[in-house]
């Protein structure tokens, strides 16, 4: 019979007779692996244990600051573009800084547009023309909508059928308001 080379596990063959005393064998040292492996953590994986554990490691998380929280996703641009069709994007935290840009080249659009709290006004930064093309933003506890005053869905970022990509940066207000 064979044994592994860490623990001296038996690993049968299929010539092995399989005796009590090695499968016993075996069972024993796994448990106490096991064992040693849980009191190395600080005790059995229970619930209570861990919720206390993630507690003492995140009560003191951001304290010079915010605790940054991430979101990424992406978005079909509808075609549409105005203040009656804004483009809204909603987060579970508070945004602060949104970056969106085209999946492809439409309409020489693929230019990131940057998106930073508390702004209420972006330039696209391809109008097309020497004069940008305003983009209202409002901005939201859980979100962001905007719309361009002037202009084309392109500027908008909301080309008809056209993939964007968004990353937004943000904290969570609520909760670290009421510590």
């Amino acid at each position: 019979m064979k044994r592994t080379t860490n623990y001296a596990l038996p690993t049968w063959e299929k010539s092995d007779f399989i005796q009590m005393s090695d499968f016993n064998d075996l069972t024993q040292k796994t448990d106490a692996a096991l064992k040693a492996n849980a009191d190395a953590a600080g005790g059995k994986a229970d619930g209570a244990a861990t919720s206390a554990a993630l507690a003492a490691l995140t009560k003191n998380l951001g304290t010079a600051g915010h605790n940054c929280r991430i979101a990424f996703g992406e978005y079909t641009g509808m075609g549409t573009t105005g203040a009656d069709n804004p483009n809204v994007l909603n987060f579970d935290f508070y945004p602060v800084l949104l970056v969106v840009a085209s999946a492809t080249r439409a309409n020489s659009s693929n230019r990131p547009h940057f998106f930073l709290r508390p702004r209420t006004v972006a330039n696209s930064p391809y109008a097309g023309t020497s004069e940008p093309v305003a983009i209202k933003v409002t901005w939201a506890d859980d979100g962001i909508s905007w719309y361009v005053t002037s202009g084309k869905e392109t500027h908008q970022l909301n080309t008809g059928g056209t993939v964007y990509y968004y990353t937004v940066l943000g904290y969570d207000k609520n909760s670290e308001l009421s510590e």
